[in-house]
């Protein structure tokens, strides 16, 4: 009998702050659904909203994604406190927030908060090696878990030799990213070769006010988006990131959904993006200026040649690497390390006196109390 086998008793809760986010699909609904059909884990996922002392007490571990706020702190507090290990899941270095950023100023407010979760979880999970670093100071406690995607696309869109004008561009983002690099390069290949340019998110009004014309989409769900991309032939993926330490900690996971539905992908010549792409091999890397972006721009859309050499070397790469079988393997290495760290540490009382407490927390704390006087 595998030692799997005997982890079916153990329930695993995550606490997110919403059910139906492409980023809970992406980051834990997916893998954690596979890891527990894999590694026998009881895995369920509530929101964060709904928490209540019954639900602590029935949870033999818990991972809290990404939320900060006073709440989310007293939560995590008490889970420690009825000495449960607490993975704490976040995919972005929101220590670090860029202006552009949406709810740049609620992200600033809530710091505090953010930082003590960090502190108080058994481990931090996190997509990248950068943003591993990034949160050392933290918690010593770091494992990587990269974004990874499921391996069942059989037939990746064709690039057939056609005129440039069959041949489209895309640019998706679900949040605001600086797109400025982009504007003249574009503007021009679409007057002088016809090409379509395709729009997804916030970023699509940036493009129309600078009168380049565009197929705009608005944010969609993650498999709404991933079959735009998969029916679509002839796309290019085009990726721009300015320079700033939060982009070069983030997760590439958009070049993996184009590399597996065989699209070729086009991305600033800065991280994370050079470190998973191999220029003229897995994709292209371009350095950020006007004649940059046009130049690579041109030479794909006027090669299908070129088109489907980075294609293929590409969903090779991603195939290889980052199925979603891989990452299933690290929530159970995660998941298996936290409950060894909390079984080493020394376990103090049950102390349930956290000083100035929200409203929400104190009725779940009342249930908590009840139960163990």
């Amino acid at each position: 009998m595998t030692k799997s086998a005997h982890k079916k008793s153990q329930k695993i809760i995550c606490l997110v702050p919403t059910l139906d986010s492409s980023l809970f699909e992406l980051r834990l609904k997916n893998p954690l659904e596979l890891c527990s059909k894999l590694f026998n884990w009881n895995i369920t996922f509530r929101l964060l909203s709904d928490c209540t002392g019954e639900m602590i007490m029935q949870g033999d571990v818990f991972i809290v994604q990404r939320d900060a706020n006073q709440f989310v702190v007293e939560v995590i507090q008490l889970i420690k406190r009825m000495g449960k290990p607490i993975i704490y899941e976040i995919d972005d270095l929101l220590t670090e927030i860029p202006d552009f950023l949406s709810h740049h100023q609620i992200l600033i407010d809530n710091q505090g908060y953010l930082q003590q979760a960090l502190r108080e979880s058994t481990i931090v999970s996190t997509t990248t090696h950068r943003l591993a670093q990034a949160f050392k100071k933290y918690n010593d406690n770091i494992d990587i878990i990269p974004n990874c995607v499921e391996c069942d696309v059989e037939n990746p869109i064709l690039h057939n030799t056609v005129s440039p004008d069959e041949v489209s561009l895309i640019i998706a983002s679900s949040d605001k990213v600086l797109v400025d690099m982009l504007i003249a390069p574009i503007f021009q290949i679409q007057k002088e070769y016809g090409v379509k340019v395709i729009t997804v998110g916030p970023i699509s009004l940036e493009f129309i006010k600078a009168d380049i014309v565009v197929e705009q989409h608005e944010i969609m769900p993650y498999k709404d988006f991933l079959n735009l991309i998969r029916n679509t032939s002839n796309l290019i993926g085009i990726i721009p990131l300015d320079n700033s330490v939060f982009s070069s900690c983030k997760s590439p996971i958009k070049y993996f959904d184009y590399s597996l539905a065989g699209v070729p992908t086009l991305a600033s010549n800065l991280p994370p993006y050079l470190d998973f792409i191999e220029n003229e091999n897995t994709g292209l890397l371009v350095n950020n200026n006007n004649n940059a972006w046009f130049n690579a721009i041109k030479e794909v859309i006027l090669s299908s040649q070129k088109r489907s050499h980075l294609a293929d070397m590409a969903r090779y790469y991603v195939v290889e690497n980052y199925s979603l079988e891989y990452s299933a393997k690290l929530w159970n290495d995660t998941i298996e390390q936290a409950i060894e760290l909390h079984q080493k540490s020394l376990i103090q009382p049950t102390d349930l006196t956290l000083g100035r407490q929200s409203p929400s927390f104190i009725r779940l704390l009342r249930y908590v109390v009840s139960l163990s006087s």
